[in-house]
């Protein structure tokens, strides 16, 4: 029998978390909200972001964004594999994306985690 508690980052997981350090951004790897478990937490604007390799499927990561977003209060911002490894788009839209989610998510990052914190005690 397998353990699933055990955590294997891919290499685009990887590539993602070193890229937001260089941007400042301070993140927890892998933390769970069951019954989910995202890829970086980032505690300062109480957010998720994902890194979506081509397996990920839109219908269910709209039901679990949904499930975070209500249950925990989290935002969650989603990175493409595709989009993350052509260079010209990392450099330019998705630092921008970036900005746009820390900016959107900090707002009101304080009052979500208040209304949601007896849910995640362990943050």
């Amino acid at each position: 029998m397998e353990d699933d508690t055990n955590t294997y980052l891919t290499d685009f997981h990887v590539k993602l978390i070193k890229w937001l350090e260089r941007r400042g951004v301070g993140l927890l790897e892998e933390v769970e909200f069951p019954p989910f478990r995202v890829d970086i937490y980032v505690q300062a604007w109480h957010a998720a972001i994902e890194a979506d390799g081509p397996n990920h499927r839109e219908r269910d990561r709209m039901m679990r964004d949904n499930w975070l977003a209500h249950t925990y209060g989290l935002f969650v911002w989603h990175v493409n594999q595709e989009d993350f490894e052509n260079q010209g788009y990392r450099d330019t839209q998705l630092e921008a994306q970036l900005m746009a989610f820390a900016v959107n998510a900090s707002l009101t990052s304080d009052e979500r985690y208040e209304l949601h914190k007896d849910k995640c005690p362990w943050l």
